[in-house]
């Protein structure tokens, strides 16, 4: 029942959000969980068998009654452990590590989309000043903050919700104050910080403009936000790709956020065109590990996103956003 219940979560997400609720959107969220084609394909049949999901009408699915019930009873609670037990199969993967070394000039253990132009950008230009109080939202392994702490001499904080990687930080980075705690619970967060920054981690808020709510609350000078939007329709409009029309645009202006944006496509397309280079050299590390589900889950991310570029339905921004 595990991955239906994360099928039915994501379909909420993604219908809230405006997004198509088909198999290449839900795919994108599953790839990051090493979620197959057969299990999901499964898990699929048995949320139309059971009602949950609408067969599809011109590929495209919706959550039926019943199927909103569940998800009213799923809360991202019940999420965490698959998504804590694959954190930690990245913290302690050598062969994720040589991978990441390999892809991103950084032997750390990264999850987003980052390449040179962007990592320059993030540890040279941000506006930090020594002794800011700096917050990651979804912090992963914590290589990003401890490099900026190191670089701007400024104070750090992390919230995730891989609960037993936040307990291996806390040791791991002692200087760094690491928080167990879900993005959109942000308004409940018993701190303040003076900038907060966000690598590739709200694509799972249900609502971005109550999580922009929440940040506002906490926020006391700027944000940064890497972003990565795409769109469905392979022929149509592409006005939805334009830095005003994003998913995050929409939810800034709603907070009544000013923001700019720098346009960071070109870096990201060359991120995946090197990691489609490299992944077949590293393929026999991760199987020898036992962890080829991981290195099968960047194969399809890689490919899926090299196709959604070179059909021109994906752009990539940094919003610099004041508050």
């Amino acid at each position: 029942m595990e991955t239906p219940l994360i099928i039915l979560h994501i379909s909420d997400v993604l219908e809230s959000n405006g997004d198509p609720v088909n198999p290449v959107n839900i795919m994108k969220y599953l790839d990051s969980f090493g979620i197959g084609d057969c299990e999901f394909e499964s898990a699929l049949n048995y949320l139309i068998a059971e009602r949950y999901l609408t067969r599809p009408d011109k590929g495209v699915f919706s959550l039926t009654d019943s199927g909103r019930d569940q998800v009213s009873t799923f809360s991202i609670k019940d999420n965490e452990d698959k998504y804590n037990s694959f954190m930690l199969r990245l913290w302690n993967s050598r062969a994720y590590l040589d991978f990441c070394e390999d892809l991103y000039g950084y032997r750390w253990c990264l999850l987003n989309s980052l390449y040179r132009e962007q990592l320059q950008y993030l540890f040279n230009e941000l506006k930090i000043s020594p002794g800011d109080m700096v917050l990651d939202i979804g912090c992963g392994s914590g290589a990003i903050i401890n490099n900026l702490v190191d670089r701007y001499a400024c104070r750090g904080i992390g919230i995730d919700f891989a609960h037993d990687l936040i307990a291996i930080l806390r040791k791991h980075y002692s200087d760094i104050a690491f928080y167990d705690m879900a993005i959109e619970s942000i308004h409940r967060a018993p701190f303040d910080a003076d900038v907060f920054i966000s690598l590739d981690s709200l694509y799972f808020c249900r609502n971005l403009a109550t999580t922009f709510a929440g940040i506002k609350s906490k926020c006391r000078s700027r944000m940064y936000v890497f972003y990565t939007q795409s769109v469905e329709d392979k022929n149509g409009n592409r006005d939805g790709l334009h830095s005003d029309n994003t998913d995050i645009a929409k939810a800034l202006r709603l907070n009544d956020f000013s923001y700019s944006a720098t346009d960071f496509s070109h870096d990201e397309w060359n991120l995946w065109k090197k990691e489609k280079k490299i992944l077949d050299k590293h393929r026999s590390a991760f199987e020898k590990e036992g962890n080829l589900s991981i290195w099968d889950g960047r194969v399809a991310d890689t490919n899926n996103m090299l196709k959604e570029y070179g059909d021109k339905r994906a752009k990539r921004f940094l919003y610099r956003i004041e508050v």
